[in-house]
């Protein structure tokens, strides 16, 4: 057993482990960056962005990163249990035209819902973006129907199968070692199944946890916590932080992960905004500021918190520092 461990750190030394961006510099010193056969849950309330951190941790920056460098390969697998993917596609170009052209822009606008209509200038960018998005799509795949565990096993399977993670050799399964396999659950909750927390845990723990440690496949589950959490009479005169205990429907998904992260919005608790862990008074700030909590960690350090500036419009999250 030594001398596999031996070989594990010397494959860091040669910089097999350097694993793919989720671009959060100040995070990735205690979380460093995805890595093969790491499950991660993402927890949070209703309304704080928990999906689109997902999206920019685990779609946007590590698509980003791959079609730069084509240095691996990557595939999604994603049961989005909760949004339209075609939503969800309006949402990434208004991710692009942010990152791209500075433009802040919503679905509503971009879908000329109601009194909202985009302008000629607008649409023409959007045209352009046709073939970023032509590759773009083409490492996720979709899966937007409930199922059950043995649905959501079979597809798995078969994904990982056509798109190169497993290999046929013979009656045995090889795995190509350089082929980051993200599988994004959003969210848990809306699995199919009689008694949902068995479906929950046998999801977790009879699927996600043994492909995890045989293929090396990246589950990243995304869970709601209980919407009672920030009551004042709970956290009256302190700070709030999530913890493992409030999550939804099932605590096991948190047992089986490796890192376990929790987005939070303070200004549902309105005690401790004036320097907010050290943030300055993030009152001025409103709705565009969200807080990150590692909660677990495995194999590094936990208990943690970081800073976030939240473009909702577009979904996306960038570091702030705090003040020393």
């Amino acid at each position: 057993m030594y001398n596999q461990a031996l070989n594990l750190i010397n494959k860091g030394r040669k910089g097999y482990f350097k694993g793919l961006s989720f671009n959060k510099p100040i995070l990735s010193q205690d979380l460093p960056n995805i890595q093969h056969g790491t499950y991660y849950l993402l927890a949070g309330d209703t309304g704080t962005g928990k999906t689109s951190l997902a999206d920019d941790m685990f779609v946007f920056s590590p698509i980003e990163q791959i079609v730069k460098t084509k240095e691996a390969k990557l595939s999604i697998l994603y049961y989005s249990l909760e949004i339209d993917p075609k939503i969800k596609e309006v949402k990434f170009i208004a991710r692009k035209l942010y990152d791209d052209y500075g433009i802040t822009i919503d679905v509503n606008t971009l879908l000329s819902r109601g009194k909202y209509n985009i302008s000629n200038d607008i649409y023409d960018k959007i045209v352009k973006l046709e073939p970023y998005f032509s590759q773009f799509d083409t490492y996720i795949n979709y899966i937007d129907r409930a199922v059950d565990r043995n649905e959501f096993e079979n597809i798995l399977k078969k994904d990982m199968l056509k798109r190169g993670k497993l290999v046929k050799d013979g009656d045995n399964l090889k795995v190509d070692t350089n082929h980051y396999y993200i599988v994004i659950v959003d969210h848990v909750s809306l699995v199919k199944g009689n008694n949902k927390k068995e479906t929950i845990d046998s999801i977790s723990s009879e699927v996600l946890v043994p492909y995890r440690n045989r293929y090396g496949i990246i589950p990243v589950v995304i869970q709601q916590l209980n919407r009672g959490m920030t009551s004042n009479e709970r956290f009256k005169g302190k700070r709030v932080k999530p913890t493992m205990s409030d999550l939804k429907d099932s605590g096991n998904p948190a047992q089986d992960a490796n890192a376990v992260l929790a987005v939070f919005d303070p200004f549902k608790y309105e005690q401790g905004l004036d320097n907010y862990y050290n943030y300055g008074d993030i009152r001025k700030l409103l709705n565009k500021f969200r807080s990150l909590f590692l909660i677990k960690n495995r194999d590094g350090n936990a208990n943690t918190h970081y800073g976030l500036d939240y473009v909702g419009e577009v979904g996306k999250f960038i570091e702030r520092k705090g003040i020393k």
